[in-house]
């Protein structure tokens, strides 16, 4: 089993702070200088930092990269958990989707892994296990008549 850490991207906190901006911007626009406008600059103004102090010092985190296709998460740890991969998760090179299910569980859940969030080298291992292991244990093995 392979372990990497990761941590909360900085690049997707500095996306919602200017998305927070941006909506800033337009409320002040179509709203104009006001009460409901500081309302809702306050608001904006509070998810925005909450947003920025959740990205970059946010908790990092571990993932259990297993040989049949599965991940553990927080291996080791109290919150140790195991999560089947599906076949709809998606490698590119910014970014990893991971659709994945818990054991047991009809549900399935996604994550997006960006790749700030890893160093290079457990970058590349995260791909290449996902595009190898993942994929070989997807297909199973085949039956022929």
């Amino acid at each position: 089993m392979s372990v990497i850490e990761f941590r909360p991207s900085r690049l997707l906190a500095m996306l919602l702070v200017a998305l927070h901006l941006a909506a800033a911007f337009s409320f002040l626009s179509g709203f104009g200088a006001g009460l409901a406008s500081a309302a809702g600059l306050v608001l904006l103004g509070g998810t925005g930092w909450h947003c920025w102090c959740h990205g970059r010092y946010g908790a990092r985190c571990r993932l259990g990269l297993l040989e049949d296709g599965a991940l553990i998460v927080d291996p080791g740890g109290p919150a140790e958990c195991r999560l089947d991969l599906l076949p709809a998760s998606v490698v590119t090179y910014p970014v990893v989707w991971l659709i994945w299910r818990a054991d047991g569980s009809r549900k399935s859940s996604a994550s997006m892994l960006l790749r700030d969030q890893l160093a290079p080298h457990e970058w590349s291992v995260l791909q290449v296990w996902l595009r190898l292991r993942v994929r070989t244990s997807l297909e199973g093995p085949q039956v022929r008549p």
